[in-house]
């Protein structure tokens, strides 16, 4: 036998274990190198507030030092398999599309069409929706050489806000509507409800105003900035025009300055200076815009038709699809949001600490603006304001649900508590609520019966009631806060949706449910009426308005989430006086009520009434 020395035995096998572990090593890495590589496109943010349908885009690229074709891609949530497919077809689809050296694969929502006009969404496979809790997102992709590559996303998506008032309708309409805002996402943006696939500014704009800011900020954020255009006149970017078929688009439309209010709104909900400054941007090209090619010098009004009543319907019969007429009259909603425009820009220009003499330049327009339309708008007899100023500046004697909201609404615009009064005793309302104007114009000699030609023409419009109710809550107007809130429930009680308009019978067309301002204008009520938030840059400013015997003696709302705090607010007792106001269990001056937006974590709210 041949015996080898122990000491040349030991010398030998280090070297012999690492080169095992290194050849080891070479195997199990040569594959991932090699790997086609594979990434998340959508969805990027790890949390979401609240629940949407499930969807997502990935996308597929060959390894460039070893190619093979992509031959299939996977989705799969929480381990478990969803969809796959498995190489694109001939003719790219919408769902998978070819690109060079590899493939991107749309699942669930992120099929629908992406696009700014058009009338009906593009179909997609329902996937379901991610429930509250923390999940992992799994993207597989595989090549023709069976080589895998793949990404984990790990996202959390929260508890929707909890409402208890003791009333079963309202907290049953608050989960609906809740419900109803998740299904108006189509993969990262909104869209204004079902039947319609594209985004709007206005309805993106009014919605985050109302509350889907605060729900959903990512998504707002990608809406936005989906609402925004090229001007060909030089301005630069500026706030997508929503276009009509009966008028046309901008300068007869010329509401689109509407963007503003979404995009404040946003910023007051996150405090993002770096979204704030893009928006100001915006909406100072916007203004310039406006003032080249909208503004009448003669009357120092802005001309085009009124905010969202851009149809036949919401005009005198003699203007029906004459766009030339239209785009001659000066219209209140779409003043007053020029107003406010002003203002707004105003208000982030001294955030981001722009010269104050620029800030003032845009104060003293916001004033003027002001001025001119308490001037040439009021019906002093009818006691409210005009809804529009026709072809020759007369004001017609018609009034205009959301431009008399907006102008109770709006901080510091209506200040003669005489006109208050006013407007909230000659505004008319039905049965089930403020219509988007009255009297109705006559139309009978109007040959069409498509919705087009009817759904404007005094129509109950649940956004526009949202407005009248947080208007009223703001000027502590219970009566009117109480009616217009039981009679948006009743109406989406009927049909288990809340529509996009109602017949004064409460009925409405099967094919407009489930529409995205609608939901947030009942949001509205309940976080910005009965819970009396108002957003400020500083926090959340409450000033409650409850309904004596609508609700029991002590309502809740928890899981709040408000930058970075997660809100449970109780109130006791009934009015719209605040008696007490305390915070963690400490209680502040009743006079100030406001939770600073620097606090984190579980804060605690109560509010006592009387």
């Amino acid at each position: 036998m041949v015996r080898m020395n122990r000491n040349r035995i030991f010398r030998y096998v280090p070297i012999g274990i690492c080169m095992v572990l290194v050849a080891r090593k070479l195997v199990m890495t040569m594959p991932q190198q090699q790997a086609p590589s594979v990434r998340f496109l959508y969805p990027t943010a790890k949390t979401s507030s609240s629940t949407v349908d499930l969807g997502a885009i990935i996308e597929a690229t060959e390894n460039s030092a070893h190619p093979s074709k992509i031959k299939e891609v996977s989705f799969f949530v929480d381990g478990r398999l969803v969809k796959s497919y498995s190489n694109c077809p001939a003719s790219d689809s919408l769902a998978c599309t070819s690109q060079p050296n590899g493939m991107q694969v749309r699942f669930g929502s992120c099929e629908a069409t992406d696009v700014k006009q058009g009338y009906e969404s593009q179909p997609y496979e329902a996937l379901g929706t991610l429930g509250p809790g923390k999940h992992v997102l799994k993207a597989v992709a595989i090549d023709e050489l069976g080589r895998k590559g793949t990404q984990n996303l790990r996202v959390q998506v929260h508890q929707p806000p909890i409402l208890q008032t003791g009333h079963s309708l309202t907290d049953e309409m608050h989960e609906l509507a809740l419900a109803e805002i998740g299904r108006n996402v189509l993969c990262d943006h909104f869209v204004a409800g079902h039947g319609w696939g594209q985004v709007w500014t206005r309805d993106t704009s009014y919605a985050l105003e109302q509350g889907a800011a605060f729900l959903h900020s990512q998504i707002s954020q990608v809406s936005l900035q989906k609402c925004t255009e090229e001007d060909p006149g030089g301005a630069g970017t500026v706030w997508l025009q929503d276009e009509c078929g009966h008028f046309g688009g901008w300068p007869v439309l010329s509401d689109a300055i509407v963007g503003a209010r979404g995009a404040w709104a946003l910023y007051k909900a996150e405090g993002n200076q770096t979204f704030l400054q893009w928006a100001y941007n915006v909406t100072k090209n916007s203004l310039i815009r406006a003032e080249r090619d909208v503004l009448d010098k003669k009357s120092g009004l802005f001309k085009g038709c009124s905010s969202f009543m851009e149809s036949n319907s919401g005009y005198p019969f003699e203007y029906a699809t004459n766009g030339k007429m239209v785009g001659k009259t000066k219209a209140l909603s779409t003043n007053l949001l020029y107003h406010s425009g002003y203002e707004i820009a105003a208000e982030m220009g001294s955030e981001l600490g722009i010269d104050e003499k620029d800030v003032k330049v845009l104060q003293e327009k916001a004033s003027k603006l002001r001025e001119v339309i308490r001037e040439r708008f009021w019906l002093p007899y009818e006691g409210f304001y005009s809804y529009f100023e026709d072809e020759e500046g007369n004001p017609i004697k018609t009034m205009e649900g959301l431009g008399e909201s907006i102008a109770l609404l709006d901080n510091g615009f209506e200040t003669d508590p005489d006109r208050v009064a006013k407007i909230f005793e000659n505004t008319h309302t039905t049965e089930y609520g403020l219509p988007s104007l009255w009297p109705q114009f006559d139309h009978s000699a109007n040959p069409h019966n498509d919705i087009a030609h009817y759904y404007h023409n005094g129509r109950i419009w649940p956004f526009v009631q949202g407005y009248w109710a947080m208007a009223a809550a703001r000027r502590g107007n219970i009566t009117a806060f109480t009616s217009a809130l039981i009679s948006l429930e009743e109406l989406a009680e009927k049909g288990r949706t809340f529509a996009e308009f109602y017949e004064l019978n409460s009925t409405f067309p099967s094919e407009r449910r489930r529409q995205l301002w609608s939901d947030t204008g009942y949001l509205g009520m309940i976080y910005q009426g009965l819970f009396g938030m108002i957003f400020e840059t500083g926090g959340i400013r409450f000033s409650p308005v409850k309904p004596e015997q609508q609700f029991s003696s002590s309502i809740a709302l928890s899981n709040f989430r408000y930058r970075e705090m997660v809100l449970t607010i109780n109130i006791e007792g009934s009015g719209s006086k605040v008696s007490k106001f305390i915070v963690d269990g400490i209680e502040s001056d009743k006079m100030n009520t406001l939770v600073p937006c620097h606090l984190t974590g579980n804060i605690d709210v109560y509010i006592e009434m009387h």
